[in-house]
């Protein structure tokens, strides 16, 4: 090839070197793409897009570090390459996130690339869709939510930034245009509409019609929206929900369901709607989130055979753990901590932990900081996890299923959250306005849990002390 670029376009062993990496790297060949790269740059090492294209091959391959030096050497030779400056930032901001040595300053390095992208190029919306998403996550939602509203005024097709902006209007409140704004997912990446073929039930009275509904993202969405089925059937309607099958036993006491629909099965219906559209249709506002709990509940068999299960342990505040997000979404990383972070509350007296942690971190309950007991090996579904989680005294998790499933069970539950929270975890306050029996402790900085640790650690072992009833709605389950 590299003899048919020279013949064809008489360019030099550099460049055709350059556009077979270029090739390769669009056919996802990132590691030919980087050998060629490479082998350009040792030709010559002017070129700042040469730099940039082994700074991509480098990304797309998950080394980040490296690419973000390539991407620095580009930016040495041309201050104005718009891409590098984008690519950096969203390293830099990634990286500062996860905390570590200098994270502010990565942080502030990304949003003072992003800034100079959209003052470069203020007519590209990408600038500025990366500097609203580096805002947010700096908790600065008014200036996040105008650079996704520059992005928009300029392309108002673009489905990302809508649905990034969804995410700030729902954070600062502004639920109802938050909600309108939310619909967009189902164009932006990731988010593939499913295609039912029906109409899609715009809230109108139901009559005795049958609203299929399906589940979309994770767990905990799920399990948040599930409130709004006995909403549903007070419209009238017969609702058939397909969901995780790892939620059909906890879901299958659900006021207003009629039944559940296999994986991948279509049943027939007068009307289909995703479970997370609901509370658009039924109009929440932050003033009228339905927040009346519980509306799940475990299974009173299930619960009684865990009780046997805990029966003559020593006595203690019983307290469930969770402190890594399962999630396949990209901030799962940042959503979770350590067991190590966690390790002070091993000092509580009159304390007995049980790990409610599964997937890959569940491992670390056995040789971790914190003693606890590990039953989660019996555990088969979520309803399995609602009985063990009934019969605990207090539900300590990170923002994960778990602590959603303890909200919805009416447990007390106190929810660790990152520095920049999802939407649902708005206004800064220290009681979630979605489930009652549920307190928030927040990262001071992004990836620091240490100062939110201590508080949470020091309102434990003053609920020790003051007895069971000491943690908000707990009782005793003995």
């Amino acid at each position: 090839m590299l003899q048919w670029l020279r013949r064809a376009f008489g360019v030099g062993d550099a460049e055709a070197l350059y556009r077979e990496g270029e090739a390769h790297s669009l056919r996802g060949n990132h590691a030919a793409a980087e050998s060629l790269f490479r082998r350009a740059l040792a030709l010559d090492a002017s070129r700042p897009h040469y730099h940039f294209a082994l700074g991509c091959a480098l990304q797309a391959a998950g080394r980040h570090d490296s690419a973000a030096e390539s991407y620095r050497r580009a930016l040495a030779l041309d201050g104005r390459l718009v891409p590098a400056m984008i690519n950096l930032g969203t390293i830099l901001q990634a990286s500062g996130e996860r905390g570590g040595e200098n994270a502010s300053g990565r942080r502030d390095e990304a949003l003072g690339l992003f800034r100079a992208a959209t003052e470069l190029a203020p007519g590209a919306t990408e600038g500025w869709i990366n500097l609203g998403f580096a805002l947010e996550r700096s908790r600065r939602l008014a200036e996040s939510r105008q650079a996704y509203d520059r992005a928009l005024a300029i392309d108002p097709s673009l489905a990302d930034a809508r649905f990034n902006r969804s995410l700030v209007l729902l954070a600062q409140g502004d639920y109802p245009a938050g909600w309108e704004d939310y619909e967009a997912r189902w164009q932006a990446t990731g988010y593939p509409r499913p295609a039912f073929g029906g109409p899609e039930w715009d809230g109108r009275p139901l009559d005795g019609k049958t609203v299929f509904l399906y589940t979309e993202q994770g767990f905990g969405d799920a399990i948040q929206c599930a409130r709004y089925l006995p909403l549903l059937e007070g419209r009238g309607g017969r609702a058939l929900l397909r969901c995780q099958p790892e939620l059909e036993r906890l879901f299958a006491g659900l006021h207003g369901l009629a039944g559940f629909v296999a994986p991948d099965a279509v049943p027939r219906f007068d009307f289909h709607c995703s479970l997370l559209s609901l509370p658009r249709l039924f109009g929440t506002t932050l003033e009228t989130i339905p927040a009346q709990a519980p509306y799940l509940r475990a299974d009173p068999a299930l619960v009684e055979r865990w009780r046997e299960r805990l029966r003559g342990r020593p006595a203690g505040l019983r307290v469930g753990l969770a402190w890594s997000s399962q999630s396949k979404m990209p901030d799962a990383a940042v959503k979770s901590m350590t067991l190590e972070a966690l390790a002070p509350l091993a000092a509580v007296a009159g304390t007995r932990f049980y790990s409610l942690q599964l997937g890959r971190a569940a491992e670390e309950a056995a040789s971790g900081p914190v003693p606890m007991e590990d039953l989660t090996g019996e555990i088969r579904d979520f309803a399995d996890t609602a009985a063990l989680t009934q019969c605990m005294d207090l539900v300590i998790s990170v923002d994960t299923a778990v602590a959603h499933l303890a909200g919805a069970l009416a447990r007390p539950v106190w929810t660790l959250l990152r520095y920049a929270p999802d939407w649902r975890w708005y206004p800064d306050e220290v009681k979630s306005r979605w489930y009652p029996t549920m307190r928030l402790y927040r990262q001071s900085s992004p990836g620091d849990w240490g100062a939110a640790v201590g508080t949470l650690v020091r309102d434990l072992d003053d609920a020790v002390g003051r007895g069971l009833g000491a943690a908000p709605g707990a009782t005793s389950s003995t």
